[in-house]
């Protein structure tokens, strides 16, 4: 079991290695508010990837700034959401030699969640926030800071977030679907065929080849997810 040291840290995002020998975890330090930038999606509290053993042993600091940890199947990487005062970025670190490289550079996206490395560890999938563009909605407040192109506009919580892929050398980012959803996470099938995006509208089963989705609008929610074989 892992508790908090005092009220001003929050642990969250718990995630295991290939081997389940232990979990990667973030932790963020209540007290240290990240500086803002043009277009932040959300606030963030400045926070760091920590690991610890299955058996609660042998606590250390992996990433020194990060969060949403998420291994690769190898173990080899570790994908995390890395937020400054220049944006947003998805970097992947190298458990080898313990540096990291860039897969999003920080300025592309007002934010980024949930990376997940697909089976074969081959790319990975992640969720941003996107403006809708076509004007058949009504538009935020143009201070948001992403609707100098048109009317941008908001769903439940925000604006809505796409399903995009990136290889794992950082090549070849796309995104795959546009769903739409609601502060949404995302999960490989266990064969890599499909991507589930689970959020608060609605969640979606997305083919990962051509990204086409079918709509399930009755699995709502919010949160990480994980998609277990049978």
């Amino acid at each position: 079991m892992l508790t908090r040291a005092s009220g001003q840290e929050s642990f969250g995002s718990p995630a295991w290695w290939f081997d389940a020998s232990g979990l990667l975890f973030e932790r963020d330090d209540l007290t240290e508010l990240l500086c803002g930038y043009a277009g932040k999606s959300t606030s963030r509290y400045q926070s760091r990837i920590e690991t610890i053993s299955a058996d609660g042993s042998n606590r250390a600091v992996l990433i020194a700034s990060g969060r949403m940890p998420a291994p690769s199947p190898d173990g080899g990487s570790v994908p995390v959401v890395q937020t400054t005062d220049q944006g947003t970025g998805l970097m992947l670190w190298s458990r080898a030699t313990g540096t990291m490289h860039t897969l999003i550079p920080a300025d592309e996206f007002a934010d980024i969640a949930y990376p997940r490395f697909s089976p074969a560890g081959d790319q990975v999938a992640f969720m941003v926030p996107e403006p809708i563009f076509d004007g058949s909605q009504p538009a935020l407040d143009a201070g948001c800071g992403l609707c100098q192109l048109g009317p941008c506009v908001a769903s439940a919580h925000g604006l809505p977030w796409n399903l995009w892929l990136v290889a794992r050398d950082g090549s070849n980012a796309h995104g795959l679907a546009q769903v739409e959803g609601d502060d949404a996470s995302v999960a490989w099938s266990p064969d890599g065929s499909d991507l589930l995006v689970y959020g608060g509208v609605g969640s979606y089963l997305v083919d990962a080849g051509t990204g086409t989705f079918q709509v399930l609008s009755y699995l709502v929610g919010y949160g990480s997810i994980a998609w277990l074989a049978p």
